[in-house]
């Protein structure tokens, strides 16, 4: 968002120029699986792999949002400390996803998943409301600044949650990462996320464009729909987080799909002029979506062992944005040109139907009772 307003209001950019902006701007994002290796290598001493990480990158956000701060036209150290950031936030987000996989209990990842990615979506909500009402009368300079103070308390937030000891075993190694790739359950695990996260691009990459177009809505209607879409996403992964502790991943899966292909429907059921459908609607396809990625989630740490799971779940997250944000998006642009921007809302749910045949191949936990342990990965 941050990007995105400073180089439409303050540098008033091109679209072509933003487009290209936001390619190198999240190009970090793809590639989170790099330097979380490294953070699974390489622990700080007695500190970990996790907190030591958390740390440096609040220490970057620091010198990146003051320098953030005071610049008010686009040039080359802006891109930079822009770069630099989303790098920061690569190695903090990635240590706390390690983080999780090395510290929940057995039986809560579905809690786990659901509250962090609910959470989110609250954040989200919340956020976005508060940075347009911000934007309208406090000075440029101080909002950046409140928003790199979230960023490092964000990263802050992470020491006070206790890593396991780091131990030979929880070392990450060539070996392992070798025996890990080669597993059936990573390779299948690798391309049903590609396709399943098509499912959900819409509400993580095309939404405001959708609402705004498609339901012919003001700039005010368009910030309430998609705070009700984010609040819907909070409730949807709390509620099925509980729920997929005890249905188990593989079903978590099944049903989480199920509610994905639900919210494309409900998407192309989007009309002009429908406003109280509209928001209707906006609440449940994030519910749903919502469900679908806590599914997804759980996935994501059931298939990273400790000794590299900060690298594994960062490569799941990878592979997911890249479904997300190249299969989903771009076959719902293609399809849009060709028979109208309600029906390809309809076009990626083939890919998460084909997913789902998928899922047979995968020895996944069937039930609340069967352990989730590191040793997973010998099933």
């Amino acid at each position: 968002m941050y990007v995105t307003v400073f180089a439409v209001e303050v540098s008033k950019l091109s679209f072509e120029t933003i487009a290209l902006l936001n390619a190198t701007v999240v190009a970090p994002v793809f590639l989170k699986m790099i330097p979380l290796a490294f953070c699974d290598r390489y622990p700080v001493g007695k500190y970990g792999r996790r907190r030591p990480y958390m740390l440096i990158s609040a220490a970057v956000y620091a010198l990146c949002f003051a320098v953030l701060s005071q610049i008010t036209t686009f040039n080359f150290l802006w891109l930079a400390m822009v770069v630099i950031s989303m790098i920061a936030w690569v190695v903090a987000d990635g240590s706390f996803d390690g983080l999780t996989v090395d510290a929940t209990p057995h039986g809560k990842a579905g809690v786990m998943q659901g509250v962090a990615w609910g959470g989110r979506g609250l954040g989200a909500a919340l956020g976005g409301l508060i940075f347009a009402f911000m934007a309208t009368g406090i000075d440029w300079s101080i909002i950046v600044l409140i928003t790199g103070l979230f960023a490092i308390l964000q990263c802050l937030s992470g020491i006070i949650i206790r890593e396991p000891k780091v131990t030979k075993e929880r070392i990450a190694s060539v070996r392992e990462f070798k025996r890990v790739f080669g597993r059936r359950e990573t390779q299948v695990g690798l391309v049903y996320i590609f396709l399943a996260s098509a499912g959900l691009a819409v509400s993580e990459t095309l939404a405001s464009s959708y609402f705004k177009t498609q339901g012919q809505i003001s700039d005010m209607l368009l910030g309430v729909t998609i705070a009700l879409v984010n609040s819907g996403i909070f409730v949807g992964s709390l509620v099925f987080g509980f729920v997929s502790d005890k249905t188990g991943t593989r079903r978590a899966l099944i049903f989480g799909n199920i509610f994905g292909v639900t919210a494309c429907l409900l998407l192309a059921s989007v009309m002009p002029e429908q406003i109280l459908w509209l928001m209707v609607s906006a609440f449940l396809i994030g519910a749903f979506q919502g469900a679908q990625m806590t599914s997804l989630l759980r996935m994501y740490m059931e298939l990273s062992p400790a000794a590299i799971g900060g690298t594994m779940f960062a490569t799941y997250t990878s592979i997911g944005n890249a479904g997300m944000a190249l299969l989903g998006s771009l076959t719902i642009s293609i399809v849009s040109s060709m028979v109208g921007a309600a029906y390809s809302m309809l076009s990626v749910i083939p890919y998460v139907l084909l997913a789902s045949l998928m899922i047979p191949l995968m020895k996944l936990q069937p039930k609340r009772s069967k352990p989730q342990d590191d040793n997973s990965s010998k099933r």
